[in-house]
């Protein structure tokens, strides 16, 4: 027997939830640690950093050769660059990663991080996100940088925010920021040549790739629905049927399917821009 929760709790409990892994990454880090700037390498020069186990809960493993054995990771373990970590169920490990960045991969993940060096005045940080679900600090600490998420469908690069990705073959990548994201501060390529901007608590997903469809989809149509979540959406057991057969809410979806409709079209081979929310057709990172 299945239990149902109610669209009130649902919607309740969701807005608890969602949140606190991202707060308690903003927290991670000390406040003197926040402000300690680095100072830029003489040009050609380049240093390595590692990345430090800060916070480990269950079954979280690490290797950074597939001959390996995996190891168990325990607080202050210390990875060089070329990692790749996976956490088990009702598990989950929180990293510093190089001077400038805290993630914290939830249950069920796989992630590697296979390069964290100084160039000169840049920070260059590259994690790449098997599956899974991952919540990302970025800090700004006086130097450039360029730190960049890669997934199987699509790659972020971030200049200086918090935000969570998430990773799945059913529902591909599902990205969304904080309310202090700066503006246009995470650039998101997919595979299929669109480019889409988060600022501040934005989100994206694989069918929705834009914020503005996202956020119209979320806030319109799935209260339409009656759904709190796409997962919701797409489970049979959970799907009002009364919401689907109405003529009015039938009339709406239709109208938001020709929305999405015209948004792909814009987005087709030969299309100006690579953003048409994007007035000048810029793809460079525009963070603030």
């Amino acid at each position: 027997m299945r239990l149902h929760r109610s669209a009130e709790n649902r919607g309740a409990m969701r807005a608890l939830l969602l949140p606190v892994p991202l707060l308690l990454l903003a927290l991670a880090a000390p406040a003197e640690e926040k402000k300690a700037a680095i100072s830029p390498l003489p040009a050609g020069q380049t240093r390595v950093f590692e990345a430090v186990v800060i916070g480990v809960e269950g079954t979280a493993q690490a290797r950074t050769k597939p001959d390996q054995p995996w190891k168990q990771l325990v607080m202050n373990d210390k990875l060089s660059p070329g990692v790749v970590v996976r956490t088990g169920r009702e598990s989950h490990v929180a990293l510093r990663v190089g001077p400038n960045a805290t993630i914290l991969i939830e249950r069920q993940s796989r992630v590697a991080i296979p390069e964290i060096v100084q160039d000169g005045d840049k920070l260059k940080t590259r994690v790449s996100m098997a599956f899974g679900q991952t919540d990302v600090r970025v800090d700004r600490i006086g130097l450039t940088n360029d730190f960049e998420v890669a997934t199987p469908t699509a790659t972020l690069a971030v200049r200086g925010t918090v935000f969570r990705i998430s990773w799945d073959a059913v529902s591909g990548a599902r990205m969304v920021g904080v309310q202090g994201n700066k503006l246009r501060a995470i650039e998101i390529s997919y595979l299929d040549g669109i480019k889409a901007y988060l600022s501040r608590a934005d989100r994206t997903n694989e069918d929705y790739k834009l914020p503005a469809i996202a956020s119209y989809y979320e806030t319109y149509i799935l209260p339409l629905l009656g759904a709190n979540s796409e997962e919701e959406l797409d489970d049979p057991e959970q799907q009002p049927t009364d919401a689907l057969t109405d003529p009015k809410n039938r009339t709406r979806l239709e109208a938001a399917q020709k929305m999405r409709a015209s948004e792909d079209r814009s987005q087709s081979p030969g299309s100006p821009t690579d953003n048409p929310n994007d007035p000048t057709g810029g793809t460079a990172n525009q963070g603030g």
